[in-house]
């Protein structure tokens, strides 16, 4: 595949290590004499992501997160804006990379297909799609504190539970939050998806079975709402999806892999 034409989006820089690197990749750029476009990250939208052969990412995680969530198949390769304040798990390269990177990528773009979550909210026999996961799908109450009322469907088994939400993961994401709530670590390319049940409450009355697990691609959870003011959140960015007592959730592998740039 020839790289004629780049999507370049990048987080505001807030230093003069991130704007640096937004020079360097610009310059780099310029000098293979591809043409590209130029954009901050606040202004994508699916229209903007589309019809070009590589969409390039400075910034961190959240930035690529955000841009996954426009993009269907084009590959996207980040570059870590500021190695020194940005964990940069996602970004398969940085500033000092870079150059010998992209040279190699315009002789050979290896790509890899990266699962993604697909999340639907069924309302009075609507069906609200929201935003691909790139890492996680969590569900659960907006106040962190309160505790969240819900049925879960998983594997032909059902229960009612009382958490502090659910997080449903990725392979990717795995390394993510999920990890950090109790999941297990697999390679990004696995296609195996994973859910941590969050401080099930196990009380005189009560008692969870469904805690954590793994699904494949074939396989599907349903969470239906018993209290209110639950969200559903996407990969853990600023924008929050308000639940309502009566809808059923619907979280499941997606048929649209990210088209990843291979790590070196």
């Amino acid at each position: 595949m020839q790289i004629k034409n780049i999507l370049l989006i990048y987080m505001k820089p807030r230093s003069i290590d991130e704007h640096e690197t937004i020079v360097h990749v610009l310059k780099s750029l310029r000098k293979q004499k591809i043409r590209y476009k130029i954009i901050e990250r606040s202004r994508i939208n699916k229209k903007i992501c589309s019809g070009y052969d590589l969409i390039i990412v400075i910034g961190g995680d959240g930035t690529f997160l955000r841009t996954s969530h426009f993009v269907d198949d084009t590959p996207i390769l980040g570059v870590n804006a500021n190695i020194q304040r940005k964990e940069g798990f996602l970004m398969q390269t940085n500033i000092s990379t870079f150059k010998k990177r992209f040279k190699d990528i315009t002789k050979k773009l290896n790509i890899i297909d990266i699962g993604r979550l697909e999340t639907i909210i069924i309302r009075k026999e609507k069906q609200i799609k929201l935003p691909l996961a790139l890492n996680e799908v969590f569900i659960g109450h907006k106040l962190p504190y309160k505790m969240s009322r819900y049925r879960i469907m998983l594997k032909q088994k059902e229960e009612f539970q009382k958490s502090s939400g659910i997080i449903i993961g990725t392979a990717i994401g795995s390394h993510a939050w999920i990890s950090s709530a109790g999941g297990r670590k697999v390679e990004i390319t696995e296609k195996l998806f994973q859910y941590v049940v969050r401080e099930p409450y196990e009380g005189r009355l009560h008692q969870h079975k469904i805690t954590k697990g793994f699904f494949k691609e074939n396989e599907e959870i349903t969470i239906m709402p018993a209290s209110s003011h639950l969200i559903i959140s996407i990969d853990s960015l600023s924008e929050e999806f308000a639940v309502m007592k009566d809808d059923i959730i619907v979280v499941k592998p997606s048929d649209r892999y990210l088209k990843y740039v291979e790590q070196k």
